[in-house]
């Protein structure tokens, strides 16, 4: 047998009272005489108005946090370079030069300082190390690299 869908009315208003003169709210999922009610509650509105305000703050932090390891990994990244450039400048002097060198300062990072190094390790080898010390976020970094040249 087949029911007759027609028939049956699964979305009705609710009467009007007439004693008050007041139409009666509509509750989202609930069932008043055998009829369903639709609509949203303010209570339904307020959760899911927190839970997207939570969900955005979220992440919001995490870009946040994504923005500030970016920095940190271009200044390191600066620091890599300007130690390259002085290793690069060592390795073209001559050794009786070694001791006269002044490494230069670049201005790529804020209050950068380069400091080198310079060890011997046999007669024709030395051990350089130059120190890239920098200031990122009111905090001190440094940057160290070692290489052994042979004259």
């Amino acid at each position: 047998m087949r029911k007759n869908l027609f028939k049956t009315k699964v979305f009705a208003p609710l009467k009007i009272n007439d004693t008050a003169g007041k139409i009666a709210k509509y509750k989202a999922g609930t069932r008043r005489r055998g009829k369903f009610l639709t609509g949203f509650t303010l209570w339904e509105l307020m959760i899911a108005a927190a839970i997207s305000i939570i969900a955005i703050g979220s992440l919001l932090i995490t870009f946040m946090n994504w923005i500030a390891l970016n920095d940190a990994n271009s200044n390191l990244v600066i620091a890599a370079n300007d130690a390259q450039s002085v290793l690069e400048e060592i390795k073209t002097l001559g050794l009786s030069d070694l001791d006269a060198y002044i490494p230069l300062q670049p201005a790529n990072l804020e209050g950068e300082n380069i400091t080198v190094q310079i060890s011997a390790v046999d007669t024709w080898v030395m051990e350089v190390t130059v120190n890239v010390a920098w200031n990122e976020k009111q905090r001190n970094k440094n940057f160290r690299l070692s290489a052994c040249i042979a004259w």
